[in-house]
């Protein structure tokens, strides 16, 4: 029996006839999803396969486009320590400064504040809002330790690797890059960019004890860039302007050509010799880094998806499109999958109306993830062009993507999509 046969009720809760969704993955995306569709009167099982659900990665922007789909789930990164951006400053590979935009200009439209947080910190607040018995809807069912191994999309079920299977309604992939739950929809896979990402977190009040970067870096909220043609360092400010996020893009060298070089650790002797001849500042920034903590990262890209939806499953963030760093949008685009799928399916949706929905969910959001994901590839294009030129290219291309509300689209689509449905 279809669960939205049943109507289900339960004091100061969302009422009616709910359907269950079986979401892979407890990332930033699945963990949004998760509340999105709590939130609308579904009931959500999220699925992990670690034991904490542990977030890759130091910091993460949480731009206007995010933070207010955020702030409408009743979730405000800034009350956890995430950075306010106030300041972005260019130089080039020698430490000349070239390019400061002005952010009166660059926020214009911006509904909301650009952030920049700690991802540790935004897990825990999404896992809470998620989980916690206070609030709208009923409390997301979150078990780690569940690995799924495969996926039916016409039962919508899922296997574990124990071999327990669970049903759903619904089942959303959000399980990351190297996705399980693709594989149900596509031979397409992920490749690597040709880039890989050193990333590493400083203590601010330690990096500003050496004079040369405290010379140069003396602004809170300031997010910097050094640029060669085809490498770049990029600092940003997290967690109550206490940490410094430093990411380090480079080419591949031989010895990353290894299959995984996914979350491997990193030497130092390695990144200095990367940017040998780099601006002191970077450099004495490099030098501060602990070796133990020290990860790698290969960059992956991939071609379209052809579909992000067969019969009840479907795709959600980097499962469907993953992201290159270089427009801090991955996170982004899969909060606004998540709330575009919690717009779709509030509480009462028929089981008849679950597949055309799920392509109504295609078509608001396909288009839009894969154009951010072009421009975001342009933005990280190698260049001979002056820093300036390539600055004000990121910055244009980061006002277009911010200026978007992803609530307001799929709401106006799903009107539409009613409409021409009562024509018929």
């Amino acid at each position: 029996m279809c669960a939205a046969e049943l109507d289900t009720e339960a004091p100061g809760q969302v009422t009616g006839r709910q359907l269950h969704f079986v979401i892979v993955g407890a990332g930033l995306g699945g963990l949004t999803a998760a509340i999105a569709l709590r939130r609308a009167g579904q009931r959500v099982t999220v699925l992990e396969q670690s034991q904490l659900a542990r977030e890759h990665g130091a910091a993460i922007g949480v731009p206007p486009n995010a933070n207010g789909l955020l702030h409408h789930l009743g979730i405000d990164p800034a009350a956890a320590g995430a950075v306010e951006l106030k300041l972005v400053t260019g130089y080039d590979k020698s430490g000349e400064s070239v390019a400061q935009p002005d952010m009166s200009t660059l926020s214009r439209g911006w509904q909301h504040p650009y952030l920049l947080a700690h991802r540790v910190d935004l897990h825990s607040q999404l896992k809470s809002a998620a989980t916690s018995r206070d609030g709208v809807g009923t409390p997301v069912d979150l078990r780690t330790n569940s690995r799924v191994v495969t996926v039916d999309p016409e039962a919508a079920t899922v296997t574990l690797v124990d071999g327990r299977s669970i049903a759903a309604d619904v089942v959303i992939g959000a399980d990351g890059v190297h996705s399980v739950t693709r594989r149900a929809l596509t031979a397409v896979t992920p490749y690597p960019s040709g880039k890989s990402a050193y990333r590493f977190l400083l203590r601010r009040s330690d990096a500003l004890r050496d004079p040369i970067v405290r010379a140069t870096l003396n602004h809170e909220g300031e997010f910097v860039f050094w640029f060669d043609s085809d490498r770049r360092v990029v600092l940003y400010p997290t967690r109550n302007n206490e940490i410094w996020n430093l990411v380090c893009i480079h080419p591949d060298r031989q010895w990353d050509e290894e299959e995984d070089v996914w979350n491997k650790s990193g030497l130092l002797e390695d990144l200095l010799s990367a940017y040998d001849g780099f601006d002191e500042c970077a450099l004495a920034l490099m030098r501060l880094a602990d070796e133990t903590t020290l990860k790698i990262w290969r960059l992956m890209d991939m071609d379209p998806v052809p579909a992000w939806c067969s019969q009840r499953l479907t795709l959600l963030g980097d499962a469907a499109h993953p992201f290159l760093p270089y427009q801090g949008q991955g996170g982004a685009q899969a909060m606004e999958d998540a709330v575009s799928l919690g717009i779709l399916f509030p509480v009462g949706v028929n089981c008849s109306e679950i597949v055309p929905r799920l392509l109504l969910y295609q078509e608001c959001r396909k288009a839009r993830a894969e154009k951010v994901q072009e421009l975001t590839r342009i933005a990280g294009d190698d260049t001979v062009s002056p820093t300036e030129e390539k600055l004000t290219t990121i910055t244009t291309i980061q006002q277009y993507i911010c200026n978007y509300d992803e609530r307001e689209n799929s709401r106006q689509q799903l009107l539409q999509w009613m409409k021409a449905r009562e024509a018929i």
